[in-house]
């Protein structure tokens, strides 16, 4: 069963356990961070790695965020301290572009999976064969909301780094195949379904930080081009009532 979350965090312990931080972004923001790193990301802009918690969220946070990991590398005596600003910069351009691009790739496996028989399994037609790496990443995400734990190093997992698109490895290709056989189609799509709302607010979110992102020095140049090259890709997927065209929530 899921853990009862609170309707407010009231002590930071309660965060320990990683896995319980990323049910409650999943519960609390509607979104589900796709990596280690970028749950650590989320959850640190967030506020809630602090005393009092949510101290960061604040209008700028993410540039106060960057200054502080400046300061921390120039305390440190780092040759280069504005190469982690940077780094990071490049990781939130890239949260969002992924996040941006999954809409429309998320709707038109939604819309193809629409036109199969949904009580049929996934490998049972073959037309949904283009769509078994998104489906396995999206079941592994799906239930790490029912876990108690983060899946063991040595388990096929999306949060341990694997690629369900590009893997060559028997094992992987094993684990999708299996995953599949035991998927039908329409439980497919519902995920799916509920990929698109997500990566909706995962996008709004990752707009925020990269707007936030521009007060920086450091990182300006970074998001500024990222920013620039997001604007310029030409997509189809529509956002629903109540959102603009980067996926933030229109005023």
């Amino acid at each position: 069963m899921n853990p009862e979350m609170p309707d407010k965090p009231v002590a930071s312990n309660m965060f320990d356990n990683p896995i319980i931080r990323l049910q409650f972004i999943s519960y609390e923001h509607g979104f589900t961070p796709e990596s280690k790193r970028e749950l650590g990301e989320t959850f640190t802009l967030l506020g809630y790695n602090s005393i009092p918690l949510g101290y960061n969220s604040i209008p700028g946070k993410a540039a106060k965020h960057l200054n502080n990991v400046l300061r921390h590398q120039i305390k440190h005596g780092v040759e280069e301290p504005l190469r982690a600003v940077r780094s990071i910069a490049r990781e939130y351009v890239s949260y969002l572009i992924t996040s941006y691009k999954s809409i429309e790739y998320y709707q038109e496996m939604s819309l193809k999976l629409a036109s199969m028989d949904g009580g049929r399994r996934m490998t049972s037609v073959e037309a949904t064969r283009p769509y078994w790496p998104i489906a396995a990443k999206l079941i592994d995400l799906d239930n790490l909301l029912e876990r108690e734990q983060f899946p063991e190093n040595d388990e096929i997992h999306i949060y341990n780094g694997i690629d369900y698109f590009s893997s060559e490895d028997d094992l992987v290709l094993e684990k999708i195949n299996q995953t599949m056989h035991h998927t039908r189609i329409s439980k497919a799509r519902r995920l799916a379904n509920l990929a698109i709302d997500r990566q909706i607010r995962r996008n709004s979110f990752w707009t925020d930080v990269c707007q936030q992102s521009m007060d920086h020095y450091g990182a300006r140049p970074i998001v500024k081009e990222g920013l620039s090259a997001l604007r310029s890709m030409q997509y189809s997927a529509k956002m629903p009532d109540g959102f603009d065209d980067l996926g933030k929530p229109a005023e």
